[in-house]
């Protein structure tokens, strides 16, 4: 047992995460909650940069995602933070979309978040009765997952048809870029009670994002 004596509270912070990150009774949404206290260069940038996109999304009122993740990790919500932060921080990989270079279109901030709500957006008025409903895996950590993966596939036919993407003053693409795609999986039903256990775990995300994918595009 260890004790610390007059430490301030960005220590406090930077501590209890260091120790209680990997800790399998720690709920990991309230260890994501304490980045915005620690210093940067104690938090990687796809930590930082995830954190700050959820929480953006989370209490923006324009926000598809408003007031719609579970912050510590609770049940009332469809998608925890911490599954949220997990998925959100695989677009920052080498190769995707929000891969972290500065040459990359999308690598500022006020862009990544006007993207996810427009590309989101298009996903909640698409599937409006599925949407942040707890009867539907659509916004639960495997179809969180499974939007994300198809983003990818998304914009690159846009940049092949030739679509500006950015400009000077930010981010050029809308929700109507992206609802010709959602609607031709309009027909696939996220209901829990019909999908069931159909896609679990990381194996079923890719299933389930092939499938939809090859709905998509042909």
């Amino acid at each position: 047992m260890s004790a610390f004596i007059d430490i301030d509270d960005e220590m406090k912070a930077f501590i209890f995460r260091t120790i209680n990150m990997t800790q399998r009774k720690i709920n990991p949404s309230l260890v994501y909650d304490l980045i915005p206290m620690l210093r940067k260069d104690w938090v990687t940038f796809e930590d930082l940069r995830a954190k700050a996109l959820l929480d953006y999304l989370n209490n923006t009122s324009t926000s598809p995602w408003y007031d719609g993740v579970a912050m510590l990790g609770g049940r009332e919500r469809p998608v925890t933070q911490a599954s949220f932060i997990t998925r959100l921080k695989t677009l920052f990989k080498k190769g995707n979309i929000l891969e972290s270079t500065e040459d990359n279109e999308f690598f500022e901030e006020i862009i990544q978040r006007d993207l996810l709500v427009e590309y989101f957006q298009a996903i909640n008025e698409t599937f409006p009765k599925a949407w942040n409903n707890k009867k539907y895996i659509l916004c639960k950590n495997t179809g969180f997952a499974m939007m994300l993966n198809l983003m990818k596939p998304v914009i690159e036919d846009l940049k092949r048809k030739e679509q500006t993407l950015t400009d000077d003053t930010g981010l050029v693409l809308a929700k109507e870029h992206f609802k010709p795609y959602f609607a031709k999986i309009k027909d696939f039903s996220f209901s829990s009670a019909e999908v069931g256990t159909t896609y679990l775990g990381e194996a079923g995300i890719r299933e389930l994002t092939k499938e939809l994918e090859t709905k998509m595009f042909g």
